[in-house]
């Protein structure tokens, strides 16, 4: 998203609990900082959302769901129970990175909502 927006991009680490770009400079506008923060949480939870709809369509889970969902996880194949797993992961991660606090996106977004609250104050 930065590069969309015109943002020079040195390189993106990957960790666990999201991913950081190392950005030649800052956002020139709140609303370009907004959009950047915003995209990565959404991305997680559509890609959560996305596994497990995957999951779902991918076994019988009606009948098997009859018999008790443990019964139905020890049918599952290796495909479905690792969508079964990274949907859930995918949408926590999600939620978690939109935890208001600096520097996580969560607390960007605040960050961006305090600066429109002082803008129309003015």
């Amino acid at each position: 998203m930065a590069r969309a927006r015109g943002l020079p991009v040195n390189r993106i680490t990957l960790f666990l609990l999201g991913g950081v770009s190392n950005l030649e400079r800052e956002p020139a506008s709140p609303g370009t900082e907004f959009v950047k923060a915003v995209v990565g949480p959404l991305t997680s939870m559509f890609l959560g959302t996305f596994f497990l709809t995957l999951e779902s369509a991918s076994w019988g889970g009606a009948q098997l769901a009859l018999k008790g969902p443990l019964e139905a996880l020890g049918h599952l194949g290796p495909l479905s129970t690792l969508l079964l797993w990274l949907g859930p992961i995918n949408i926590v991660v999600g939620l978690f990175n939109l935890v208001p606090a600096f520097p996580v996106d969560g607390g960007r977004i605040i960050r961006w909502l305090n600066l429109q609250a002082g803008i129309q104050a003015i």
